[in-house]
């Protein structure tokens, strides 16, 4: 049944093999940090200003976090607020290291807007003693980060705080012949994956008739954005960094005018992964139990070799998968045990058109069927994938459908025709997927997002899973890429975990 998709079952309730490097059988070592805390969290602490109301009920907070480098953590971020003498969010969970608070709204139920954190070199910013960026150095458990903040009134536009238009929820100007829109599109290339949805962090520098430049750092959420300038300017230049690349651009007189888009792109090669490995808890340690090595020839992907931690912690080589091309695309994967073999067949276009998987029992295949979704046009479109199998092992047949939105599946449905089902919703966040660029010809939740799965909610009938994966959280390098996975898992049908298991990846 599900023992044909490979990296959906990875997600879908068993614990992916994760592996090593070279031509000798890697050791799998433990790492632990007894002296560290097991988990760090960031509380935001906001002070009223001085002769405002300062028991407000129903207020929340909009922020937007980064790493040191610039990297995004959390953009347009929700929190409740709650209040004792000053308002705090609740405590946000993050990994240590230095953070930068880039944006901080306070709105009321309805919406509006009532105070705000001003950004280093706007019209408002001299008014507090620190403006944002702000610093937050996460070294303990617990760390509080105090934020000063102005009361917002409905003659004050967002540009006076360092924020783009719109942000306030005020209504659209006119226009006047003193502005102009425009549209920021950022356009990442990794590997031949085209990341267009991803919050970025916006540096925008003007240069004004008089005066000296003055740069503004904003927090721009997923996708395009519009942004209204003053055309009492002599240029403006827009630049923004994520995982490593920049990506610029200048504005001039002649170019001040509405309705220009500016794709701020960047690209670089795609990371190969070398080994990933999977530790399971014991106490307050972490103990080995898988790992999986890629390796590679001329560029691609030709063995993967799947190992587990014998019982006299020897190092198991259980399985070996050899991937087999043909007119440069993958044609077979060969397993090394139970004489198992994938093989797939492409459609003109280069997308998946059969797969055919067949083992000492018989044999299970499907054409692959495509159909595009409204909503979202661009480089990442929506579009749902699925398949009918047929298998001379089992008497029913099997129906798979993903609903990919945005680049990721946000939907998957596997059903047969006797009765067996499961309807799972998954969420992402906005970093690098390292399982896409291997390029493996699977329908996954791997092999077809561009990013990293955070919660899974799943509802069975008929065959339910003894325990079921549910909420992942991660350790990313500068580049985007996950160093760290925890996963943590529940019984089916509740809210109580289980365990959780600890994965690091490692590259070449």
């Amino acid at each position: 049944m599900k023992n044909y998709f490979r990296l959906t079952a990875v997600l879908l309730g068993s614990i992916a093999l994760f592996l090593s490097s070279c031509k000798v059988e890697p050791d799998i070592h433990v790492d632990p940090d007894k002296d560290e805390p097991s988990s760090y969290t960031l509380k935001i602490s906001i002070a009223p200003p001085s002769g405002t109301h300062s028991d407000l009920n129903d207020l929340s907070a909009v922020i937007s976090l980064t790493k040191e480098n610039g990297e995004t953590v959390l953009t347009d971020k929700v929190l409740e607020l709650t209040h004792n003498g000053k308002y705090n969010t609740p405590e946000i969970p993050v990994t240590k290291g230095n953070y930068k608070l880039v944006k901080l709204i306070v709105k009321k139920a309805d919406g509006s807007v009532i105070y705000a954190s001003p950004i280093t070199g706007s019209l408002k910013a001299n008014h507090v003693s620190k403006s944002l960026a702000l610093n937050a150095n996460i070294t303990t458990a617990k760390t509080t980060l105090d934020v000063e903040v102005l009361p917002v009134t409905t003659t004050e536009r967002p540009q006076d705080f360092g924020y783009i238009d719109g942000t306030f929820n005020e209504k659209p100007t006119e226009n006047p012949a003193t502005e102009f829109t425009i549209t920021i599109k950022p356009l990442f290339t990794i590997g031949n994956v085209v990341y267009d949805s991803i919050p970025v962090s916006l540096k925008l520098t003007t240069y004004p008739i008089t005066g000296e430049p003055l740069t503004t750092i904003q927090a721009l959420g997923a996708g395009e954005k519009k942004l209204t300038l003053s055309k009492q300017a002599t240029k403006y230049t827009l630049s923004i960094t994520k995982w490593g690349m920049n990506a610029s651009a200048t504005i001039l007189p002649n170019d001040m005018k509405d309705g220009i888009t500016y794709s701020l792109a960047g690209s670089k090669a795609a990371k190969k992964l070398k080994y990933v490995s999977v530790y399971r808890p014991s106490g307050n340690s972490w103990l080995p139990d898988t790992r999986e090595e890629y390796l590679y020839e001329n560029e691609k992907l030709n063995l993967i070799n799947h190992y587990r931690k014998a019982a006299d912690n020897s190092n198991l080589l259980e399985m070996k998968e050899e991937i087999i091309y043909e007119n440069n695309r993958i044609s077979k994967i060969k397993k090394s045990k139970d004489d198992y073999i994938a093989s797939y067949t492409y459609k003109s276009d280069g997308k998946l058109d059969r797969i055919a998987y067949t083992d000492r029992d018989g044999q299970t295949s499907g054409m692959i069927n495509y159909v595009a979704l409204p909503g979202r046009t661009g480089v990442t479109d929506n579009y749902g994938v699925g398949t009918d199998r047929e298998s001379s092992k089992f008497y029913y047949k099997q129906y798979i459908s993903y609903e990919i939105l945005g680049g990721n599946v946000r939907k998957y449905n596997y059903a047969t025709s006797h009765g067996d089902s499961e309807s799972t919703l998954i969420d992402y966040d906005f970093q690098i997927n390292p399982y896409i660029h291997l390029h493996l010809p699977e329908l996954g939740l791997n092999t077809l997002s561009k990013n990293n799965v955070t919660q899974r909610v799943a509802t069975y009938s008929v065959t339910i899973p003894q325990h079921d994966a549910y909420e992942y959280s991660y350790v990313y390098d500068s580049e985007g890429y996950p160093t760290e996975l925890y996963t943590k898992y529940r019984i089916p049908g509740t809210a109580t975990t289980i365990f959780t298991t600890k994965t690091v990846f490692n590259y070449y």
